[in-house]
């Protein structure tokens, strides 16, 4: 056995292990943005209210973003099952174990181009969240600055 390929093998399910590590970072941040923009709006926003009420472009504007900022946050927190981190044991042995003459090599190459193969899919999906997530947080900025502007 070629310990170059087991190796290559090994490396490629580790990058997928940590790209599943990283949606859940995503979402456990999401979450605490979610509470960061309800916290804000409540604080903030119940000041406007009772101040001055939803008078100006700066109240609608921070109610604007506070809504646009939770639809954003719902869309990283969504349980989304596209990740795709796992190799099906069963599909394995179909495919690859029960075939008469392949050896242990061809299998890890085949396996190492395959895995690498969803960790490429998967990168354009963590990126699209990744932008999903910086809208919501500069959304919650967006908001603070408004309803900091309809307090004056």
């Amino acid at each position: 056995m070629d310990s170059r390929l087991e190796f290559a093998y090994s490396t490629q399910i580790r990058s997928l292990d940590m790209q599943a590590s990283s949606v859940d970072s995503f979402r456990n941040r999401a979450g605490t943005l979610f509470a960061v923009n309800a916290l804000v709006a409540t604080l903030l926003g119940g000041e406007v209210l009772k101040i001055s009420g939803l008078h100006g472009w700066a109240a609608w504007t921070a109610i604007g973003s506070l809504i646009a900022a939770c639809v954003f946050t719902v869309g990283v927190l969504w349980p989304f099952h596209w990740l795709q981190s796992r190799i099906s044991g069963e599909w394995l042995i179909r495919e690859w174990i029960a075939r008469e003459g392949l050896a242990i090599d061809d299998i890890h190459s085949a396996l190492t181009r395959i895995a690498d193969q969803k960790y490429q899919e998967n990168l354009k999906k963590i990126r699209t969240l990744e932008w999903i997530y910086e809208v919501a947080a500069t959304l919650i900025i967006v908001q603070i600055a408004c309803w900091l502007v309809a307090l004056r």
